[in-house]
């Protein structure tokens, strides 16, 4: 068992990987539960004002049923981010479990979670972590988390986040927002 103080140091290493506004110390689900999707294999762009970002998405060659993704964002100042994608099936819906998949001898990995919707060579990616979602948090009797600035991290084990994940994350008040990426053209 951990006791606070060390909470609150690992949920300030997990604050600094900076995705999201609602993090996990425990990913969504145990590895011989995750569901594989070939079709989200390739590379995506999504254009917008700030210019194109571009998602590159390959099958791990190290784990099965692991994604591992490439995010290049639009703006060039800015750093490309890799990342590891597990999928987890909830109901008929798909959410990816995603962590950075830099240094991970640095830190802890901070799981943070996106609903995934594919028609076509379109595929939108919804951040859960609206505020609504991040109050049901705060409510839960059941889930354990700690507050880092301001911001909920849920400590609980895989099961419980599940649970957690099927009676409040697929509620649209858990997105905060929405990424729309479409298949890029072979080159």
């Amino acid at each position: 068992m951990i006791d606070g103080k060390r909470w609150l140091v690992l949920a300030l290493a997990l604050m600094m990987t900076g995705c999201t506004d609602l993090l996990s110390v425990h990913p969504l689900s145990l590895p011989g539960d995750l569901a594989f999707e070939a079709t989200l294999i390739g590379e995506w762009v999504n254009v917008d004002e700030d210019g194109t970002a571009t998602a590159m998405i390959r099958a791990s060659t190290a784990q099965a049923r692991v994604y591992d993704i490439l995010w290049i964002p639009p703006e060039a100042d800015e750093e490309a981010l890799r990342l590891q994608g597990r999928l987890v099936r909830i109901g008929d819906r798909l959410v990816f479990d995603l962590v950075k998949a830099e240094r991970p001898e640095m830190g802890v990995a901070g799981h943070f979670f996106m609903l995934v919707e594919k028609q076509g060579n379109e595929l939108k990616l919804h951040w859960l972590d609206s505020e609504w979602l991040r109050e049901r948090v705060v409510r839960s009797e059941k889930l354990a988390f700690v507050v880092v600035d301001g911001k909920p991290v849920i400590t609980s084990a895989t099961p419980v986040v599940l649970e957690f994940m099927r009676m409040y994350g697929l509620d649209a008040k858990a997105i905060s927002g929405t990424i729309t990426f479409t298949r890029a053209k072979a080159r």
